[in-house]
């Protein structure tokens, strides 16, 4: 196994090495192991597909087996699609358990020059509890038109169509309560939310 670096609570940060949640990995084995099972049918113009997927993957770290940031233990996926010459309509459904997440606490670390405590943030053990299941719902629909050279296809795409908020990233900041004790507060950050996309395709 080769070392790497991730970030424990934001993971889509758009510079990643500068955060202060990077830690590297040293793992001394992983193992990854699952069971899949998948239908699919073709009636027509219409068909559909369906897959269920068990699976487990983890990193061995300190002597403990702890779950890799990608670790989702049952994994579902469906959808339909029509189509003729011309048009082409598909929705498609995934659902999966929740992704790993690690906490974070403050533990006292001494007392600073006027003998007030100083707190260190220190995180939990790694990917412990886990985020709530993730779930989504994308929509593609297309044209083809015929043109002097070759083909166009015109289409639009829904992704998350019913904007369902899922998290992905915890942010932790530093706040005092009412007695001026510090405390740790934090707040829940999302992957993206219902977002359409359109674009054209020339064949030739």
């Amino acid at each position: 196994m080769r070392p790497r670096f991730e970030n424990l609570y934001d993971p889509l940060g758009l510079m990643p090495e500068l955060q202060a949640d990077r830690v590297r990995l040293d793992p001394s084995k992983a193992t990854a192991k699952g069971l899949e099972l998948s239908a699919d049918r073709t009636t027509g113009a219409w068909n559909w597909w369906a897959s269920y997927t068990w699976s487990k993957v983890t990193d061995r770290i300190d002597d403990r087996d702890v779950p890799r940031s990608w670790d989702q233990r049952h994994a579902a996926q469906g959808g339909f699609a029509w189509h003729n010459e011309v048009w082409n309509f598909s929705v498609a459904a995934s659902v999966h358990t929740g992704w790993p997440k690690t906490s974070l606490s403050l533990v006292e670390a001494g007392l600073d020059s006027d003998g007030e405590p100083v707190f260190d943030a220190v995180p939990g053990p790694r990917n412990q509890s886990r985020h709530p299941t993730f779930s989504s719902v994308d929509a593609r629909l297309s044209r083809r038109f015929k043109v002097p050279r070759g083909s166009l296809l015109a289409f639009i795409e829904i992704s998350n169509l019913f904007n369902r908020k899922n998290v992905c990233c915890l942010d932790w900041d530093l706040e005092e309560d009412a007695a001026g004790n510090e405390t740790l507060e934090f707040s829940e950050d999302y992957w993206l939310p219902l977002l359409p996309a359109i674009g054209v395709l020339w064949e030739f």
